[in-house]
């Protein structure tokens, strides 16, 4: 995962069997509501994979966090191309993590670990930087994240707790969020995204919950807590919006991926701990395509994986966790960040 935001215990790092029992993951459990997707295809061609994202044509581009490089791949998985190095020079990247694509194509990464956002066309071709190192506008201390709106504007999940917006140059437009589990405040905000209607929704991974707020970062509402149940969750990170405003969430302790109407309601999920076609070890990131087809980033997996939408659906259950838990979620646990695993 980006920047692998770990829980450590007595000063261990963890194994993934004992993330396995002590966060509870599903092994593998069934959804009658909703026939899932399918999977398509499996790429295991990345060292630790963050963000994902598509554009236009259905092409592909892949954060490798520890190659520190984009891939660029075809809607059937063959490598296209690939671009940047590790550095600090324009092009170059430590640590590229969150990836996402504007109407025209154009490419923005959040170059982690140099703690600013680059922007490319869709050949690679460097376009502009911004960004640095503090905790003022236009600074950042551990981005993660990023989102585009219809109108261009770029919005920037930072884990200690905020998310800032700017135009597609840079420009700083605002800031919102701070640490807490109230409404409107994060403990770990990663996954970012934006409806068609301008909406803004933040996984807010701590607390165990998706956050979701306008476009001037005014708190709307909120559904999620702690748990392996339907609509709960363990530790989620990346986050997607479908054509038809449908909302898909990766679970990472609770390896899958769930899937929610536009009004919160759970619909279906997918996915068990494992590293087959289909499992998850470390389910990071997530894109949609035109087509709704779903790509989904497996750092500890090192892979990335597609799904195909189920060719018949019979409606959403109705029964996710919907409610407001202000109070959030998550353990007595010490929290650092590790550069993947």
């Amino acid at each position: 995962m980006r920047r692998l935001v770990f829980l450590v215990f007595g000063g261990l790092l963890p194994t993934f069997s004992f993330l396995l029992f002590l966060f509870g993951g599903s092994f593998c459990s069934k959804v009658d509501a909703v026939e899932s997707p399918k999977v398509a295809w499996m790429i295991s061609s990345f060292s630790n994979p963050a963000g994902v994202a598509v554009d236009s044509s259905g092409v592909i581009y892949v954060a490798d966090f520890k190659n520190n490089c984009i891939q660029k791949l075809t809607p059937s998985g063959d490598l296209l191309d690939t671009w940047g190095s590790e550095g600090s020079e324009d092009g170059q990247f430590s640590h590229p993590a969150g990836i996402t694509v504007d109407n025209n194509d154009n490419i923005y990464v959040v170059d982690s670990g140099n703690y600013r956002i680059q922007k490319f066309s869709s050949d690679g071709g460097f376009i502009a930087k911004w960004g640095s190192y503090g905790a003022e506008e236009k600074q950042f201390s551990c981005p993660s994240g990023i989102a585009i709106d219809g109108s261009g504007n770029v919005y920037v999940t930072d884990v200690d707790g905020y998310v800032q917006k700017f135009t597609s140059s840079g420009d700083f437009i605002s800031r919102w969020g701070c640490q807490g589990s109230k409404n409107g405040q994060f403990l770990c905000p990663s996954g970012i995204a934006v409806d068609k209607s301008g909406d803004v929704y933040v996984v807010d991974s701590g607390n165990n919950r998706v956050q979701k707020f306008n476009s001037d970062g005014d708190y709307i509402t909120q559904w999620g807590r702690k748990g392996t149940r339907a609509g709960q969750f363990s530790f989620p990170s990346g986050i997607a919006i479908d054509n038809s405003g449908n909302i898909y969430v990766a679970d990472v302790f609770n390896y899958c991926i769930q899937k929610f109407s536009p009004d919160k309601n759970f619909i279906t999920k997918w996915g068990c701990a494992g590293t087959g076609a289909g499992q998850f070890t470390l389910p990071d990131e997530i894109a949609i395509d035109s087509s709704g087809n779903i790509y989904v980033t497996d750092g500890n997996n090192h892979s990335l994986q597609k799904f195909v939408p189920a060719e018949s659906t019979n409606g959403g259950s109705g029964s996710g966790d919907n409610e407001t838990d202000s109070s959030g979620g998550g353990g007595g646990c010490f929290i650092m960040i590790v550069d993947g695993l």
